[in-house]
């Protein structure tokens, strides 16, 4: 999450928001087109330290839209699935 470019956190932001809804101003004419998230819509996320080469942190407004959890690295596809579920 912390590599996306800023844009895309900007727009990911208003999602999250209690609307979840996104305006497409990028496609042109007339009118503003305005995707609604469904009610199951749900967005999980991974990142690395903020600190690490290249990383970023995001933003407070951003970052307080998320629940954290650290965990170490994956050493197997159990172990994936067990950070899903």
């Amino acid at each position: 999450l912390n590599l996306a470019d800023d844009a895309v956190l900007e727009r990911l932001n208003s999602v999250l928001e209690p609307g979840r809804s996104v305006s497409l101003a990028e496609k042109g004419g007339g009118m503003l087109e305005v995707v609604v998230a469904h009610p199951a819509f749900r967005l999980i996320a991974t990142m690395n330290p903020g600190g690490d080469h290249g990383k970023r942190e995001l933003s407070p407004a951003l970052r307080s839209r998320f629940t954290e959890i650290w965990a170490p690295p994956a050493a197997s596809r159990d172990d994936r699935r067990a950070l899903l579920l």
